[in-house]
């Protein structure tokens, strides 16, 4: 089946094979970015983010197995799907392969189903994974949700009681300058606790009621540091 989304960038500084290899799947409608220096490959995925890499091991420049480690330590590489291609076809080359970051491999000289039947497998694992990110994404997402409820819901409380309490003692004027001073230190308890779930950007989890788990105020915040309480 065809998938015009999905883009494959082939690494071998053979040009023949990499020109070869992209007719091929430019046919079955794949989008395809033939690359000859493996040396480039990092810089090239940060323009093209591409979905699926078939890359060569021996390449005289830069061998697939440093490519690959070197995709594999790169923060927004770590999820590409690559595909190793070699001659080299022993069980013991296989596994330095897969070890070294590949997650399929494939032996030359191939047949045009086989590598077809490779990539729509890629496919496959690629959409699991995106739908496992999802599915993680909502969870935490709920758990923002109920942090939030347990933890700005006492503070709030607080808030609407001195409302109450101000509305109905409006002629006290004693009183009423002390308790507005307490509100305005509640509402201010707010506004840290939400900057401080505003800013998180590594969030930790505790547990809440009823076996859930709920996010840590006190999480790594955009520097890096976990937030000190006020």
């Amino acid at each position: 089946m065809k998938n015009e989304q999905t883009r494959i960038m082939i690494v071998d500084d053979n040009q023949a094979f990499t020109d070869g290899i992209s007719l091929l799947l430019e046919s079955e409608g794949y989008i395809c970015h033939p690359v000859n220096d493996p040396r480039t490959t990092l810089k090239l995925l940060e323009k093209e983010n591409s979905d699926i890499l078939l890359i060569d091991w021996q390449m005289p420049k830069m061998s697939g197995v440093e490519l690959m480690q070197r995709i594999r330590s790169h923060p927004e590489h770590q999820q590409k799907y690559i595909i190793m291609v070699s001659g080299k076809d022993t069980i013991e080359d296989k596994v330095v392969g897969m070890d070294a970051g590949a997650d399929d491999y494939l032996t030359k000289p191939f047949e045009t189903p086989e590598l077809l039947a490779r990539i729509r497998a890629a496919l496959r694992i690629l959409k699991l994974e995106k739908e496992l990110i999802e599915q993680e994404r909502k969870n935490t997402v709920l758990e923002m949700a109920l942090s939030i409820s347990d933890k700005i819901g006492n503070p709030l409380a607080a808030a609407r009681f001195l409302q109450k309490y101000i509305q109905g003692n409006a002629q006290k004027d004693s009183t009423i300058s002390q308790s507005v001073e307490d509100l305005g230190t509640v509402l201010l308890e707010i506004q840290e606790l939400l900057k401080k779930y505003q800013s998180i950007k590594n969030p930790r989890t505790i547990p809440s009621v009823m076996g859930k788990r709920m996010i840590d105020p006190d999480s790594e915040n955009e520097g890096g540091h976990s937030q000190e309480s006020d």
